[in-house]
């Protein structure tokens, strides 16, 4: 399920350049469970060497501009964020916690609930296996590699061959984490995922992202997908590739 907020404020809301952690850190905050919350942070659901926390979330949108001098982006009132995911109940936690206060703060600036839109994805119950999506945050794929006894970090470009597979392998562990653990809806992922760029030249979504001092590399565009409906559903509502949780691999359908 994605959920998306419209939050205004009574004067602009200035960010830093890089605010993933920033948007990170609110939507953390709006969970009501301490001790819940506290897993999904630090730990996170399990599955062989890695964790994953089965939501994902958009950049910020809406009107901005760059005050270069002070390295921020400067956005007006009103703007729109998504999250997704799987967890019914932990976004349910979110909106409640939304609804029923009195405001919070992103950033320094102090902010309130104008809208609250809930898409539960309609369009999946088309019968039909070629779906066209564009990102609302950049899809992260990545390989790690130890060399000279140092670990190098490879970002994957859209026309490598791994960063398809890669993609598909990364859906393939989070059903798996979903079914060990008893979460969300059962999936049956049948038949192949596939993914290709719609958009030229191949460059042209690159995005670098410092997120708390790291660089982190991604791919922003539009893209078909040929796949069964579980499989995109799947990508719906936990992102494609890693680091959903920071704020990367959010989809939608076009």
């Amino acid at each position: 399920m994605k959920i998306t907020f419209t939050l205004e404020a009574d004067s602009e809301i200035r960010l830093p350049r890089y605010h993933n952690h920033i948007l990170q850190g609110w939507l953390y905050n709006q969970i009501s469970n301490e001790k819940f919350r506290a897993f999904l942070h630090d730990q996170g659901y399990r599955y062989e060497k890695r964790a994953f926390r089965l939501f994902t979330f958009s950049r910020l949108q809406g009107k901005f501009s760059v005050d270069r001098e002070n390295q921020e982006f400067v956005f007006s009132s009103p703007v729109k964020l998504s999250i997704a995911s799987p967890l019914d109940d932990l976004l349910q936690d979110v909106v409640n916690t939304i609804l029923c206060g009195s405001g919070s703060r992103l950033g320094r600036q102090k902010v309130r609930i104008k809208t609250v839109q809930i898409d539960n994805y309609p369009i999946l119950k088309q019968d039909k296996r070629c779906w066209k999506i564009r990102t609302l945050s950049p899809i992260v794929v990545y390989s790690t590699f130890e060399r000279m006894g140092r670990k190098k970090t490879h970002y994957y470009g859209v026309t490598e061959p791994e960063f398809a597979e890669l993609l598909r392998q990364n859906l393939l562990k989070k059903s798996k984490v979903m079914m060990e653990y008893g979460l969300g809806d059962k999936l049956e992922l049948r038949g192949d995922f596939k993914i290709r760029p719609l958009y030229s030249p191949v460059h042209k979504g690159e995005t670098a992202i410092y997120y708390k001092n790291f660089l982190i590399k991604g791919h922003m565009g539009v893209f078909e997908v040929e796949c069964a409906p579980d499989w995109l559903k799947l990508a719906l509502d936990t992102g494609l590739g890693s680091k959903n949780a920071q704020g990367f691999g959010m989809v939608e359908v076009v």
